[in-house]
C-alpha cells in the first residue's frame, strides 16, 4: 500500500540565499568557494546534514573537508537512521542537535536518497525541530545549499524515487510513491531537479509540471549550481543548466501519456545568468547569429536521453542550418508490467523566432541557447 503524506505546513518567505547543486561535485571545483562566499565569505559556518546518505559519517567527512578548503567551518549534523546506536526520533527532537545548527551561518543538505530525508526529518508530514531550525537559520538571512538529492528537496513537490523516465512519461507520478512534498523554499512556480543532463532527466521534469502546475523548471547538470535571486538563476560551476518554459504550452494526452506542445528550453552554462520577468538568458560570452535554415532540413538525434546528448543537441541546432531536430525515445520491452510495451515518445527540438545561441570555445557543451522550442508526443508502435 502506498503511504499517502500529509501536505506540510506552508512556510513564510525565506531570506537567504538558496543554492541547488546537480550532484557529482569536483572537490577542486571552483564552485564551493562562490557557496562560502554565499554563506558570508572565510569563516562562515555550516551545518552539515547527512540524513539522506547511507554512509553519513564517509559523506560528511569529505563535504567538511572541501568546505573548509574553501575557508568554512563546518558541524556535522549527525543524526539519521543509518546513524549506528541512534534512536532518530529522539535526536531529531534533541536540544543540542538543534542549538548547533542554530548556532551555523548555512546550512547544507548532502546527496543520498530524498526519500531518507524527508521521512526522517519530517516524518508523517510534521516539521521535525532538527529541520525547523535549519529553515530557522535560512529565514534570518542564512544560505541553504543543497547537492543531488538535497538540491532535490528545495520545490514545493519534490521527486521521491523516479528512476524511471518512461514510466513518469506514461503517467506514474504517484503521491508518496514518485512524487512527494518538498520544503518549499523556492519561488512557488519553479521546479528544481539534479544530475540532469547525465540521466536524461527532461523526460520526467515535464510531466511532473504538467501535473502539477509549474510554469517554471530548473534542471541542474552533475558538478555545476543553480543560485536562486529574486528576479531569476544564475548558473555557477563547469557544466550548466537547463530552464523549461511551460508557461505558454499545451499538455498532449496522446495514448493518455503526459507529453507537451510549446514548451521552450533554454541552456545556460557558468556565468550566465535567466531573468524570470522578462523570460531572458544573459550570457557571458558574445552572441552569433544562427545559420540560416536550408529548406526544411531537419537533423535527427539518436538515445536523447543518454549522458549529455540533450544539450549537445540543443547546440547542433545552433550550428548547423536545420530547422529542428528529431528524436525517438523507443517503447521499453523489457518490462511489460510496468510499461505500455508498444509507446514510444517523438521529442522534437525546433527552432523559433527568438532562438539565440551564444558560442563558447572552451565549456562543456559548446555554448549556451535561449527559447528553442520543445515537443513531447506520445505514439503507438506495435
Amino acid at each position: 500500500m502506498s503511504r499517502e503524506p500529509q501536505a506540510p505546513v506552508p512556510l513564510t518567505a525565506a531570506a537567504g540565499p538558496v543554492v541547488a547543486l546537480g550532484g557529482d561535485v569536483r572537490a577542486d571545483s571552483p564552485l564551493w568557494a562562490r557557496v562560502v562566499g554565499l554563506a558570508g565569505g572565510p569563516g562562515a559556518r555550516f551545518a552539515v546534514l547527512t540524513a539522506a546518505s547511507g554512509r553519513p559519517v564517509r559523506l560528511a567527512s569529505w563535504t567538511c573537508e572541501v568546505l573548509r578548503r574553501a575557508g568554512a567551518r563546518t558541524e556535522h549534523i549527525a543524526v539519521g537512521r543509518a546513524i549506528e546506536g541512534q534512536v532518530v526520533e529522539e535526536a531529531i527532537e534533541d536540544p543540542e542537535w538543534i542549538e548547533r545548527v542554530l548556532g551555523c551561518d548555512a546550512v547544507f543538505f548532502t546527496g543520498g536518497s530524498q526519500a531518507k530525508f524527508i521521512d526522517t526529518l519530517r516524518p508523517q508530514g510534521r516539521t521535525s525541530g532538527l529541520l525547523q531550525a535549519a529553515l530557522t537559520v535560512h529565514r534570518r538571512g542564512g544560505l541553504l545549499v543543497g547537492t543531488s538529492a538535497g538540491a532535490a528537496l528545495l520545490s514545493r513537490i519534490m521527486f521521491r524515487d523516479a528512476p524511471d523516465l518512461r514510466g513518469a512519461l506514461q503517467g506514474r507520478l504517484r503521491q508518496g510513491q514518485e512524487v512527494d512534498h518538498g520544503l518549499d523554499l523556492l519561488p512557488a512556480s519553479c521546479f528544481v531537479d539534479q544530475h540532469f543532463f547525465t540521466r536524461g532527466r527532461v523526460a520526467r521534469m515535464v510531466p511532473l509540471m504538467l501535473v502539477h502546475g509549474f510554469p517554471w523548471g530548473v534542471g541542474v547538470e552533475e558538478d555545476s549550481g543553480a543560485v536562486f535571486h529574486p528576479d531569476g538563476v544564475e548558473t555557477i560551476g563547469n557544466r550548466g543548466l537547463l530552464v523549461v518554459d511551460l508557461r505558454q504550452a499545451l499538455a498532449d494526452r496522446s495514448e493518455g501519456a503526459w507529453g507537451v506542445q510549446g514548451a521552450l528550453v533554454h541552456l545556460l552554462q557558468a556565468g550566465d545568468r535567466f531573468r524570470w520577468g522578462t523570460a531572458s538568458l544573459v550570457a557571458t560570452v558574445p552572441e552569433q547569429a544562427l545559420p540560416a535554415t536550408q529548406g526544411t532540413g531537419w537533423g535527427k538525434v539518436d538515445d536523447i536521453l543518454g549522458h549529455s546528448v540533450f544539450p549537445r543537441a540543443l547546440v547542433d541546432l545552433c550550428r548547423q542550418p536545420w530547422r529542428g531536430l528529431t528524436a525517438v525515445v523507443p517503447p521499453d520491452h523489457e518490462e511489460p508490467e510496468e510499461h505500455d510495451p508498444d509507446l514510444s515518445f517523438e521529442m522534437t527540438l525546433t527552432r523559433t523566432t527568438q532562438s539565440r545561441w551564444w558560442p563558447r570555445d572552451q565549456g562543456w557543451y559548446g555554448g549556451s541557447v535561449g527559447s528553442v522550442r520543445l515537443d513531447i508526443r506520445a505514439r503507438r508502435m506495435p
